[in-house]
């Protein structure tokens, strides 16, 4: 039994020997992890600013988007009423027929007030 005593005696003493010793270099490590998060504060500053200018380029973007978006159906329709004007008139050279012609014309006009509303509205 004395050595047990003893042997318990003896990993005490290592336990606070190896604790003194470590002790040194837990306190460089927390200073070193302190000096890290005040880098990685001042970097998330700066990150989240490049954030907040991205969002406002983001929301002209999507502004502008918008109202692109408003004048499609108009040019969508522009752009039919011209390839219709166009295929008339196709018909209207073959069969030689002015009333094609003339619808031709209509639509071509037509077409082309309608591309222009589009950008003025």
């Amino acid at each position: 039994m004395r050595n047990g005593g003893a042997v318990a005696v003896w990993r005490a003493c290592r336990r606070f020997a190896g604790a003194a010793l470590l002790a040194p270099l837990a306190t460089a490590r927390a200073a070193d992890l302190a000096r890290h998060s005040a880098k990685y504060d001042v970097d998330q500053a700066k990150y989240q600013e490049e954030a907040r200018k991205e969002e406002e380029g983001r929301e002209r973007a999507t502004e502008e988007s918008e109202r692109h978006e408003h004048r499609h159906p108009r040019l969508t329709i522009a752009a039919t009423l011209l390839q219709i004007g166009i295929a008339i008139s196709t018909v209207a050279i073959i069969t030689r027929r002015r009333p094609f012609w003339y619808g031709a014309l209509g639509l071509g006009v037509l077409g082309a007030l309608t591309l222009g509303s589009a950008w003025v509205f």
